[in-house]
């Protein structure tokens, strides 16, 4: 038997070291590697949807973050181990940042990272020991254990006391003293499975801050000079839940002692005396009289871990850059990026603008409009929550990024697209009313698009003329090329094009200057294999078309 253990003890030991060690080569090979994670949808939109709660008007709200596909750009940075870095990540993309030096000190945090990695390897070894929760997020738990009504350890001290009195009458009364004894251990043990179950669901939040606590106090003996802010913070915060980890393995179980053999001895006298109950209650006490301490150790925790994901994203990019943000002075809803590229897309092609007002791009169905305006305001974001730019150079004033693209219509609300469309857009503008911290950087994707022809024109028109007049800076796509005209004295006009090369349509998703020149819709028509009758009568109705376009001018 003896013998027995001792293999299972040494062979556990062995099995657990051969796991680190590949574990740690991992680590060490994910430098150019993009992550390769998993996720659980229902935990992510439970996350997406708390912090778009928690949102002011200066984070992205939730359109513009869906239009945008922040899941996958989220996804594309999340190198992380524990909780608290992947939920850090998700709210510091949520909330681009308007302060020069917190922006630079994450960029110094994210350097080091990148240029330290024996530094960055036995980090996240500590926060692949903090791990993950579950389900919900880890802030979620701790406002349920603040919600918890916990009774007090009186009637468990009571039943207590009163089986050591039924010892002492043993010796005077050994029939009653013993009949006594086994009467409130009964009770206890039938007792105690119902407290146990009201409280196991809260118990993995007690196992999550204890491996927190654990492996902060690991984490804050590396010498990192580049987050010694952070660790002084973090050695503070942990000196406060000295007293909650101090017999904590009592309450929480065997995840603390894991694969002791003693544990189902404890179990049974757990049962008997309900110490990990009364225990529990005390570790409740000291979370909800510290909750908001607790909450700034996940915070920080996460923050560091939230940078090491930067860091090994800028090492998986083909290039990047570090944002330049212009002075006051300077800015004027200024935007200058070079060859820049989305950071989903596998065979990119870079694309280069300078602007200092509306940009109205045209161009055929598929030539890479959206792509673009994706690709500027993805950049802009991760300028001011990564301080990481995937193009050769980006200077820019400070933005609240906007867009109205990807909508559908609101079945469950009764709206129509075309009315979904028009909420959308003027919460833009009604977003650039309030312009005393940044500008807004909007982006709209075929303006009023669920319309007609007649009144798309002329609202599109006037809307987009509102949104740049108002110290914003507008990019919108459209393939009503009369806007081309129309806002002429407010937009510069850009545009994509293809060629039609036999029967195939080749793009070249490079921006050009000017207005769209070509018009290839009718030929796809052909192209496709739509009968010539088709094809003929639609090239007669475009031309019939085309020779009223210059009366727009003179009609708005």
């Amino acid at each position: 038997m003896g013998a027995g253990l001792i293999f299972w003890f040494l062979n556990g030991m062995r099995l657990e070291r051969i796991s680190r060690q590949k574990f740690e080569k991992k680590l060490r090979e994910l430098p150019g590697k993009a992550p390769d994670k998993s996720y659980d949808e229902e935990h992510f939109l439970f996350q997406r949807t708390k912090e778009h709660d928690r949102s002011d008007e200066f984070g992205l709200d939730r359109i513009t973050w869906n239009d945008l596909s922040m899941d996958e750009i989220f996804k594309r940075l999340d190198y992380s181990y524990s909780a608290a870095g992947e939920e850090m990540l998700y709210r510091i993309l949520h909330k681009p940042s308007f302060d020069r030096e917190e922006l630079k000190h994450r960029n110094e945090i994210v350097r080091y990272f990148e240029e330290h990695d024996e530094e960055r390897v036995k980090l996240q070894l500590y926060y692949a020991r903090i791990g993950r929760t579950g389900k919900y997020s880890i802030y979620e738990y701790l406002d349920y254990l603040q919600n918890l009504e916990v009774k007090g350890n009186a009637k468990d001290l009571a039943v207590l006391f009163l089986m050591i009195v039924s010892v002492g009458v043993m010796f005077v009364k050994p029939g009653y003293g013993i009949f006594m004894l086994g009467a409130l251990v009964i009770y206890n043990f039938l007792s105690y499975f119902k407290a146990k179950g009201e409280i196991q669901p809260y118990i993995t939040t007690f196992r999550y801050i204890l491996r927190m606590l654990q492996q902060t106090e690991e984490l804050v003996k590396q010498k990192v000079p580049a987050v010694s802010r952070e660790w002084e913070r973090l050695e503070k915060l942990c000196t406060e839940f000295s007293s909650f980890r101090r017999g904590a393995d009592i309450a929480v179980g065997n995840s603390i002692t894991s694969g002791d053999p003693m544990e189902l001895v404890r179990d049974y006298m757990r049962m008997m005396f309900h110490f990990d109950l009364m225990k529990f209650r005390s570790m409740h006490k000291t979370v909800s009289e510290h909750c908001t301490e607790l909450k700034e150790m996940f915070d920080t925790v996460g923050y560091v871990e939230a940078m090491i994901c930067v860091a090994l994203f800028r090492r998986s990019v083909g290039y990047y850059c570090e944002p330049v943000f212009l002075e006051k002075s300077e800015a004027g809803s200024v935007l200058n990026v070079q060859k820049v590229y989305h950071p989903l897309l596998k065979d990119p092609v870079p694309n280069s603008i300078c602007c200092e007002r509306g940009v109205l791009l045209t161009g055929s169905n598929a030539s890479g409009k959206s792509t673009f305006l994706k690709t500027i305001a993805v950049n802009a974001i991760l300028a001011q929550t990564v301080c990481t730019c995937l193009a050769e150079s980006y200077r820019a004033d400070f933005f609240r990024v906007y867009s109205s693209m990807s909508l559908r219509d609101d079945i469950m609300g009764g709206d129509s697209y075309f009315i979904v469309e028009i909420k959308a857009v003027k919460r833009i503008l009604d977003a650039c009313e309030i312009s005393e911290k940044a500008p807004v950087l909007a982006f709209v994707d075929e303006v009023l698009r669920g319309t007609n022809t007649v009144e798309r024109i002329a609202a599109s028109t006037e809307i987009l003329n509102a949104i740049e007049s108002k110290n914003a800076l507008c990019f919108a796509a459209t393939h009503d090329l009369e806007l081309t005209t129309l806002l002429e004295d407010t937009f510069d006009n850009y545009h994509f094009e293809e060629k039609l090369q036999g029967d195939d349509v080749v793009f070249a998703y490079k921006l050009l200057d000017g207005r769209a020149v070509t018009r290839n819709a009718v030929e796809l028509l052909r192209v496709l294999g739509f009968p010539d009758e088709i094809v003929q009568k639609a090239g007669e109705n475009a031309e019939k078309y085309l020779k009223r376009e210059n009366t727009w001018a003179g009609i708005l």
